[in-house]
């Protein structure tokens, strides 16, 4: 890189000034500022030798005034490239930019007797008299020290936000961010845009036979199969556990299936050293982004297709849409009756008695953030604390019909808590969710032939929900229906 310059005035060849107390003033002058310079600076001459040696040279390479009159070679810095190799004295720089005689600019690196290596941005400035005859050259050294390894911390910071640590591809925060990015694009050119779900089968049996060390191992040789099979604008990410997912970028629903399942094919014909030459397989779900689709709406499909491709047997891939009929009944997101299950994918603990209102809210704070807001509920509802354990609340509030001021009822509410994170596979869940919770209200049962204690429960949820920011109770958890006599004081 080259940079303009001017040469410097001779200023001792004007008549009136030569001999003056301004030269000899100036010459003062110029001393004093190259003493004073942050940077190094060197003066040589037209043979390449030191004349001038400033104090920022000393502390930059710990080297004193001994060196003036010696050739500046590379060696006599420890010069070093951007790649960190030493510089041979026989291809310096110094020379070839002398012989050149034009400014350059670039970036080295150069150390000293201290051992200290230190990153410098270098600039070579050439010396003419007003006759213009070279007279040598000025050299600048800038450390950027500072700023390299500020610029190295911040990549690796980069590298922590964004890659999974283990295998070494995206991480599922850099991918959901990926995702937005990419239906926006392809819906904006009018392009395809597929995406690959894959799973490993069997992985919690690799572990308990191998160990969860050679269940990492093959983690990671499942991320390098899939990072083989990627092309430039694709990709590779590990959503959570043994899950992973392929964006593939202008890439139609066939064509991404085909990939799948040359990708399938290979896994299962690769013997696993790690695993004494025993095979893994894996299943796959894929789907192409639709005109109505948004990111939510595009990889749930896929993942629905993946847990059908497990459902029926696994080691297969499975294209949205193109599932058995039985699939599409069990994919429409409803929760079987009494099932246990929630809609988001938590595993709630058991309950002993039906409740008269159990939902499951979600909310987009991180979990302590949102215990700050139950507090708020807690006080302002006059609210008893029976118990407080891991994840878990009851409190009694006794709340009061608004419409029907004589009709109140004791409730007793349980709070199970979860973070998204926890989640085996939270595919149901908005944008933006950090903590899933289950409210479950309970009725003292004396109490049932006089008040109605379905209002009085969804009255003391709804007031949780806007004190809480929980907008939304879209994942509905069914129960069998309430009988009164089923039911037990609390």
């Amino acid at each position: 890189m080259t940079v303009s310059s001017t040469p410097l005035p001779d200023l001792t060849r004007a008549p009136a000034l030569a001999g003056s107390p301004m030269v000899e003033n100036l010459n003062v002058f110029r001393h004093v500022l190259l003493e004073s310079m942050r940077e190094g600076a060197v003066f040589v001459d037209a043979h390449c030798r030191v004349m001038v040696w400033n104090r920022g040279m000393e502390l930059l390479t710990g080297l004193g005034n001994s060196v003036i009159g010696s050739t500046l070679t590379p060696s006599l810095v420890q010069l070093t490239d951007a790649d960190q190799v030493p510089v041979p004295d026989r291809d310096s720089p110094f020379l070839a930019w002398l012989e050149a005689g034009q400014p350059v600019l670039q970036r080295f690196s150069v150390g000293g007797r201290s051992g200290r290596k230190c990153d410098v941005e270098l600039s070579w400035h050439p010396v003419r008299n007003a006759d213009g005859k070279l007279l040598g050259g000025l050299l600048l050294l800038l450390d950027t020290s500072v700023e390299s390894e500020l610029q190295r911390r911040l990549d690796n910071l980069q590298t922590m936000a964004t890659i999974d640590p283990l295998t070494q591809v995206g991480n599922r925060a850099e991918f959901e961010r990926l995702l937005d990015d990419y239906v926006r694009s392809h819906k904006q050119v009018g392009l395809k845009c597929s995406i690959i779900v894959g799973d490993l089968d069997y992985f919690k049996k690799i572990n308990d036979t191998w160990g969860h060390h050679i269940g990492d191992h093959a983690l990671v040789a499942f991320a390098q199969l899939l990072k083989h099979h990627v092309r430039g604008r694709d990709f590779v990410a590990r959503y959570g556990g043994e899950e992973f997912v392929i964006l593939c970028a202008n890439c139609d629903e066939v064509a991404a299936a085909e990939r799948a399942e040359r990708i399938r094919k290979e896994l299962a014909d690769i013997a696993q050293p790690i695993m004494q030459g025993q095979k893994m397989t894996a299943s796959f779900g894929v789907t192409e982004l639709r005109d109505d689709d948004g990111p939510t709406t595009l990889f749930v499909r896929a993942d629905k297709a993946l847990m059908w491709a497990k459902k029926t047997g696994r080691n297969r891939v499975v294209t949205a849409g193109l599932e058995p009929a039985e699939a599409a009944e069990q994919s429409g997101g409803a929760v079987e009756e009494n099932s246990g299950r929630s809609a988001s994918g938590a595993k709630w603990p058991e309950q002993g008695r039906p409740p008269v209102l159990a939902v499951e809210l979600a909310a987009p704070d991180l979990l302590p953030i949102f215990v700050e807001k139950l507090k708020a509920w807690i006080e302002e509802s006059k609210c008893r604390v029976d118990r407080v354990e891991d994840r878990e609340i009851r409190v009694s509030l006794s709340q009061a019909d608004p419409r029907n001021p004589k009709s109140s009822g004791l409730l007793q509410i349980e709070i199970n808590l979860i973070t998204t994170q926890e989640i085996e596979r939270p595919t149901n869940l908005a944008n933006g969710t950090r903590v899933v919770l289950r409210v479950s209200v309970f009725g003292k049962p004396t109490m049932w032939k006089k008040t109605d204690f379905e209002t009085l429960s969804n009255l003391a949820v709804a007031r949780l929900r806007a004190i809480t920011g929980l907008q939304e109770d879209k994942f509905l958890v069914k129960w069998p229906q309430r009988k009164r006599e089923d039911s037990r004081r609390y």
